[in-house]
């Protein structure tokens, strides 16, 4: 059983142009006794409403069906008036293009339709923790929309993308088709493969072995143990 009470203090707002995947998404967060969620279904409302109510987080759906102005559009409006809100993009189809587009805006995560509890629950817990954070650093005062530092990529985790810290991160592994994310006292299965990260994270983590990725930076306190 997933553990719901620390979520029922939060303010939900969803962002989607498809009534029944609204409906969906309200039967999930109420399954996490979250029970303050509104829900618009286009840029014009999505304005509107965040006049008057303030969420904690927002279920923004990238592709708003045929209007003019997108989720990033309407995205970027929120973000200009909440630096820390947390923000999960919805999307049935992630792409590169998507990424790129909405990188500057440092959202929580990105999730796709392929609904599950579990799924939601994890999008939550990652968002509200990683909300938390920033502002215990103290981010809110800042007077410039947060922009994702270069020590940061989003990793795909059980079919959704999330931001970590790659100073953080000591090596990745390959094993039996698996690939995981080694940091000092845990270790993370991801969805990417070697052959993409060692792409796309270069120069900052280098190929040590077929089957490693080693962070240029954590190198001298890496272990391998006889498992790895």
């Amino acid at each position: 059983m997933l553990p719901k009470s620390s979520f029922s203090h939060l303010k939900v707002l969803i962002v989607e142009d498809h009534p029944s995947f609204i409906k969906i998404l309200g039967l999930l967060l109420k399954e996490l006794d979250i029970i303050q969620v509104e829900s618009v279904q286009n840029y014009k409302d999505g304005i509107k409403i965040f006049r008057t109510y303030h969420p904690d987080l927002v279920f923004m759906d990238i592709d708003l069906g045929n209007n003019f102005k997108t989720g990033i559009d309407l995205a970027e409006k929120y973000r200009k008036k909440d630096h820390n809100l947390a923000i999960i993009f919805l999307t049935a189809n992630y792409t590169r293009e998507y990424y790129d587009q909405v990188r500057h805006l440092k959202p929580s995560s990105f999730m796709d339709k392929n609904l599950s509890l579990f799924k939601m629950y994890q999008a939550i817990d990652f968002a509200v923790r990683f909300r938390d954070e920033k502002n215990q650093r103290g981010s809110s005062v800042t007077k410039e929309p947060p922009v994702l530092s270069k020590q940061q990529y989003y990793f795909q985790v059980n079919g959704m993308f999330q931001p970590m810290s790659l100073d953080d991160i000591n090596y990745f592994i390959s094993c039996e088709g698996v690939t995981i994310i080694k940091q000092d006292a845990e270790e993370i299965v991801i969805d990417d493969t070697i052959r993409v990260l060692e792409k796309n994270l270069f120069p900052y983590f280098l190929r040590s072995a077929q089957s490693c990725l080693v962070n240029r930076s954590n190198i001298e306190k890496i272990s391998f143990d006889e498992n790895t």
